[in-house]
Parts: C-alpha cells; structure tokens; sequence
C-alpha cells in the first residue's frame, strides 16, 4: 500500500479502485485474525461475515471522510469525482452489504440502528452537502461500531 500497488497515479484517478485496493487488506487481515485463532477458522461462513462487515464499514469511512465539498479539485474527493448522487449511492450499497454481512453474524439489532443513521445521513450528501461533517462523524460512529460490535456482542451475552 505504501507504493499504491506501483500504480499510484492511475489509482489516484479512480477513488473507488483506490480505496477498494486498501479495503482487500483490511479483508484479508480481518480473516488472518479469525484463522490464527484456530485451524479450519478461515472456512466457516461467519469468518467472511465478518470480513466483509468490516471492510464495507470501513468503505463507508472511507467515502464519507473525503466529502468536503470546499476542498478543491486538487484532493479529488469523491463528490468532485462521481457527484453527490453516486457518491451517496456507493456509501448506501457499502452499508447495505455490511447489514447484510450483521445479519450473518446475528449482529442486526445492534448495528442495523447506526447503519440506518449512516444511509440517512447519505442522504445529505445530495440535499447539503455543505453539511458534510455530519456525514463524516456517522460515519466513523458506525465503524467504531462495527469494529468493536462483535466484543459487545459477547460480553452482552455472556452467562453471569
């Protein structure tokens, strides 16, 4: 990643690839850390749940933390690249397939509420865009969320 997979200019003109190309390492770390816990880990199908909620979530964060409408062309954010419609578009397939992937982990009445807020918020990206931050911060809401979703899962859970 440091090199941009030796095609940082072509990817620098694809927001999308680019930051998919970071997403495939966050997936494939998501699987090392389940199939280090035991042998035969990386094929149950709750191991690509999770990789998948994961990345999508980051996705969604990654998206929504370039939407600065006033940062000029020079950062190539997503609304200047795709315009708001697709760019909330993407945000809103990206957090569809991450409650998906919630449902596959039995994660849903926890997650689904943020990633609810989350395709609201995408909303705004088309109707304000000025107001982006919003986006922003629901957006890293619902990661952290994600990320620590499985843990409060258990513990809430868990037999006294």
């Amino acid at each position: 990643m440091y090199k941009e997979f030796f095609a940082a200019k072509w990817l620098a003109e694809k927001p999308v690839l680019y930051a998919l190309s970071h997403q495939i390492v966050i997936f494939a770390v998501c699987i090392f850390t389940v199939t280090v816990s035991g042998p035969g880990n990386y094929l149950a199908p709750q191991t690509w749940y999770l990789g998948l909620m994961t990345t999508a979530a980051f996705f969604c964060y990654e998206i929504c933390r370039k939407l600065d409408p006033a940062a000029g062309g020079i950062l190539k954010t997503y609304l200047h690249v795709y315009g708001p419609v697709k760019t909330a578009a993407l945000v809103i397939a990206a957090t569809g397939l991450a409650a998906a992937a919630a449902a596959g982990l039995n994660l849903h009445l926890l997650l689904w509420p943020a990633e609810g807020l989350l395709i609201i918020s995408a909303i705004i990206i088309i109707t304000k865009p000025r107001r982006f931050r919003w986006v922003e911060r629901t957006a890293t809401f619902s990661l952290g969320l994600h990320l620590w979703a499985v843990a409060a899962h258990h513990l809430a859970t868990a037999p006294s």
